[in-house]
């Protein structure tokens, strides 16, 4: 069965960056957005780049919300060959295009092998907090990947974190860690 994408809640739009700290401010000044949260360094452990175990990832990213939709941007550390690393920005550019928009799969697994089945290969999928996080390849439908999350606590509550910073201080510029 191919997975719909009229059954797809899409929740998040993600955009690597080259700073940053820099691209925060950009989006603050230009859009309103704020406050962001997370910014510290994190490595993306059990990586599997195209099915195969790869190097972890080392990335620095923060969520904003805008709206009913969550902002991420993502600035790649590691040179290892991910998912990341397939659409970076060039050096001069603040943004690539969309990286990947996210949603919470009801059935992890099952709905990760739907996407492979259907020609939209996972890319990259690693492990976060006990928690296989992946990416689809839907760059020939959509233009860029699709996250596909687990039901997780943590994962969750950092969407409600950023959610209640949002309506708490909305367009602060400010960067503030989860807290967990």
């Amino acid at each position: 069965m191919q997975p719909s994408f009229f059954d797809i809640d899409f929740i998040q739009n993600a955009y690597c960056v080259n700073d940053l700290d820099a691209a925060c401010e950009r989006l603050n000044q230009t859009m309103g957005l704020g406050p962001f949260l997370g910014g510290s360094e994190a490595e993306l452990k059990q990586h599997h780049y195209h099915g195969k175990l790869a190097d972890p990832i080392r990335i620095r990213s923060v969520f904003t919300q805008a709206g009913t939709t969550l902002i991420e941007l993502i600035e790649v550390l590691s040179n290892a060959p991910s998912a990341f690393h397939d659409m970076l920005p060039e050096d001069d550019e603040p943004f690539a295009f969309l990286h990947h928009a996210a949603f919470f799969a009801k059935d992890y697994h099952a709905e990760r092998d739907q996407f492979a089945a259907a020609g939209c290969p996972i890319i990259s999928e690693f492990a976060f907090d006990n928690a296989h996080v992946c990416y689809a390849d839907t760059r020939a439908q959509l233009g860029h990947f699709v996250e596909i999350y687990p039901e997780h606590p943590v994962i969750r509550s950092m969407y409600a974190q950023t959610k209640a910073a949002r309506q708490d201080r909305p367009g602060a510029m400010v960067l503030e860690h989860f807290q967990f």
